[in-house]
């Protein structure tokens, strides 16, 4: 199990430019980490949306978000049905389309949390948590709090501003230690 503060993650440009994100994770097979995001089968990182902009194309990848904080978002692309991106309800689209994020009016600086997966390989999937999550071996996983502690496997205790992950070597039993505690959960299945 590793451990980041998210501080200590450098900001940098979006591929296209369109923005800022910090790469927190990413793997280019089981149980074998980088930390670029070149060429990764899945990769876990936190974008700023501070204007209306376009998205980086990701051909073979599935991406999946969640919005941290208020304000919505809405994805657009030519030939794609939109997708609204609201407060802690995470969702799912294609990386091929050019997709364009349209801020909802009053929206101030937004963040995702951002899950590709090389979907010829893997299947990935965000969760919002608030009670205790087994994660069994096999199975990638990072947790990034969004309020109150989280004892992991143990001893090891985690808040925000904190981002545990495994590259699914063991499995992880996840227990919140305060009554509004809660998270996210991206989880990295082989298929």
């Amino acid at each position: 199990m590793h451990l980041l503060l998210l501080d200590e993650v450098r900001p940098e440009p979006w591929r296209n430019g369109g923005g800022m994100t910090r790469p927190l994770v990413s793997a280019r097979e089981a149980g074998t980490v980088s930390t670029g995001p070149a060429s990764a089968d899945w990769r876990l990182s936190l974008a700023d949306i501070s204007a209306d902009a376009e998205f980086s194309v990701f051909p073979g990848m599935q991406r999946h978000a969640v919005l941290l904080g208020s304000g919505a978002v809405s994805l657009v692309s030519n030939g794609a049905e939109p997708v609204w991106v609201r407060p802690l309800q995470p969702v799912s689209f294609p990386g091929e389309p050019r997709w364009h994020a349209r801020r909802e009016p009053g929206s101030l600086e937004l963040r995702f949390l951002n899950l590709m997966v090389r979907r010829s390989v893997l299947r990935g999937e965000l969760q919002v948590i608030e009670c205790q999550r087994q994660v069994h071996a096999g199975t990638a996983w990072a947790l990034l709090p969004l309020a109150g502690r989280w004892q992991l496997s143990g001893d090891v205790i985690v808040g925000a501003g904190q981002l545990a992950w495994d590259e699914g070597n063991g499995g992880c039993l996840m227990q919140p230690l305060e009554a509004d505690a809660s998270a996210v959960l991206a989880l990295v299945h082989s298929i």
